[in-house]
């Protein structure tokens, strides 16, 4: 962890208690099963870096769903990523012979993650748009699982500011406090604050019963309580397009890593038996406060090493050895 400063090492130490310990007696899911619902015919790289941040920060298993056109581009990325392109857009679903949503399956993924990320390249589509909607309703309490995590980042927080904010926000509260997520930049922070009428920050979270990753030069981390880190880690000078997607995949990789531990009580990193569990509240700002430092040092660590011609693809490729300087987790 050199280059961090104390009050940042420490909260990163105390993120050990998060994370699960590997073991040989593990299987294949326990440590994370993550969905990215996102990609449309124009845009396949924002769910692609979102994804595949996860599964190389450590998740075990991880999806996308997107629309029927993005599908093949995706797979093409890499073949570590199960893709399911079962979303159908208007065009879609208006041309002959019409196509719709087969939400057997599209409910059939779902249901298999602990953690959804949605809004990567999504895309405004209407007809998309109501999919949503319906996959965060059912996805509350699909498969008995009442404790699912959501991440919502770029067109999926654009929901909140059409004629379906409040079916949205309805959908939103079946999640239990603090299991949402949401990461806007400056300017869908300013349009959600205006589609909500509230003025702060802390007036977001409230109401959405959710934790804000406010992102700028320095994160800001507000849970529904109100409670509120600045994440004064510091990134690189370039700003490439997708290094939020990049964000959105680690706090999903650390929130199903999170529900290994606090919810099916998996040993974590830290010493067993010296420690209790933390409260869901406190390991899910430390999942976003994780979040936000592995993608502000993976992007400096890029810009250092390319410099002005730093892409995401740059930062993704070292999120991986990021985790590994962060924990120190060599033969567990």
């Amino acid at each position: 962890m050199n280059g961090l400063k104390a009050h940042q090492r420490e909260l990163i130490n105390l993120s050990r208690r998060c994370i699960p310990l590997l073991k040989p007696e593990l299987y294949k899911g326990q440590c994370g099963k993550i969905c990215v619902v996102g990609g449309c015919e124009e845009y396949t790289g924002a769910p692609y870096f979102s994804a595949h941040a996860a599964s190389t920060f450590g998740s075990d298993l991880v999806y996308v769903l997107c629309e029927r056109k993005a599908g093949l581009p995706i797979k093409a990325y890499s073949p570590n990523l199960m893709v399911h392109p079962y979303l159908v857009d208007s065009y879609s679903a208006t041309r002959e012979p019409k196509e719709e949503p087969d939400f057997e399956k599209i409910l059939g993924v779902v249901q298999r993650c602990h953690v959804l990320v949605i809004g990567p390249g999504l895309g405004r589509d209407k007809k998309i748009r109501e999919q949503v909607i319906q996959i965060v309703q059912e996805a509350a309490s699909i498969g008995g699982d009442h404790n699912r995590c959501l991440i919502l980042d770029a067109d999926a927080l654009f929901v909140l500011s059409t004629e379906d904010s409040e079916k949205f926000q309805e959908a939103l509260k079946k999640y239990g406090e603090n299991r949402v997520i949401i990461t806007p930049n400056a300017v869908e922070l300013k349009r959600i604050m205006k589609a909500l009428n509230v003025d702060t920050v802390e007036e977001v979270s409230k109401r959405l019963g959710c934790i804000t990753v406010a992102k700028g030069h320095h994160d800001i981390i507000i849970n529904s309580k109100g409670k509120r880190w600045e994440n004064d880690v510091e990134g690189s000078m370039k700003r490439c397009g997708g290094q939020g997607d990049t964000l959105t995949g680690v706090i999903a990789s650390m929130l199903g890593f999170s529900r290994a531990v606090h919810d099916w009580k998996l040993q974590p990193l830290s010493v067993p038996g010296k420690e209790s569990v933390l409260p869901w509240d406190q390991m899910a700002m430390l999942s976003c406060y994780v979040g936000s430092t592995a993608t502000k040092m993976a992007s400096k660590a890029a810009y250092e090493k390319v410099g002005r011609q730093m892409q995401t693809t740059d930062m993704n490729y070292i999120v991986g050895e990021i985790f590994e300087k962060l924990y120190d987790t060599e033969g567990e």
